[in-house]
């Protein structure tokens, strides 16, 4: 139990670090919008295996150009 929660210490004080520079905010937040886009196309290829090309690339486009800029868009907007 003890080394649970020193390695949870550990984790939170390194991302405390890592949060505490706004440019870093954005850039985290970016990647995040760009995780949160892959899991979307990886979806989207799943349910439409069967869909045309078009929709798989309006999936396509929205998550992997989509997600980032509207990540780092709200957060502009949040460290302000």
């Amino acid at each position: 139990m003890k080394v649970s929660h020193n390695i949870i210490s550990k984790v939170t004080s390194i991302l405390k670090d890592i949060t505490s520079n706004k440019t870093s905010i954005l850039i985290s937040r970016v990647l995040i919008g760009l995780l949160l886009g892959i899991i979307l196309v990886i979806m989207g290829f799943e349910i439409y295996s069967e869909a045309s090309g078009g929709l798989i690339f309006i999936l396509l486009l929205l998550g992997l150009v989509g997600f980032p800029i509207f990540m780092y868009k709200t957060d502009k907007d949040i460290v302000k």
